[in-house]
């Protein structure tokens, strides 16, 4: 009797929690979710947006319906912007052209050389802690997190595989 109560707990303890999951995994799946979605859905779309706190909070470095080949120069939509970057988001619109991916750069002018990494339209990273850029040639590359310093919008086709995130 002792035991089949115990297991009818069990049962339900583990029917609870995999309905709910645990508190603290929804509230931080929430938080995650709630600023970068809320700027997705407060602001026009078309544009590509980044952030210098994690969960697209803190300042908005800039944002840009183009592309942007120096974020710290004026004249793309960020200025003072460079090496700055937490979070960011694509909220960029549906284009004839397929330039609908935005490929970020550690450097200006759009030097893969040193590396890039992309973010499909409607995605958004909430944190670049720990992504690295993408390199073909397999060098050690540098962490995105502070460290891009311009975007160009480009086709799915023209980003590799690996270099895609969020």
């Amino acid at each position: 009797m002792r035991l089949t109560r115990l297991a009818a707990a069990a049962v339900a303890l583990t029917a609870a929690l995999a309905t709910t999951g645990p508190a603290w995994a929804s509230e931080a799946s929430t938080s995650q979710l709630a600023g970068c979605s809320s700027v997705r859905d407060g602001w026009s779309n078309g544009n590509v947006f980044a952030f210098n706190q994690p969960n697209c909070g803190g300042i908005m470095l800039g944002y840009a319906e183009g592309n942007d080949s120096n974020w710290d120069a004026a004249g793309g939509g960020f200025v003072n912007a460079a090496n700055r970057a937490v979070s960011v988001l694509n909220d960029g619109a549906t284009d004839s052209s397929g330039l609908t991916v935005v490929a970020f750069y550690d450097k200006i002018n759009y030097d893969y050389v040193y590396g890039y990494r992309c973010l499909d339209r409607g995605d958004w990273v909430p944190d670049l802690s720990g992504l690295v850029y993408y390199r073909a040639d397999h060098l050690t590359p540098a962490l995105v997190k502070n460290t891009i310093s311009s975007h160009l919008w480009v086709t799915r086709g023209q980003c590799a595989d690996a270099s895609m995130m969020g």
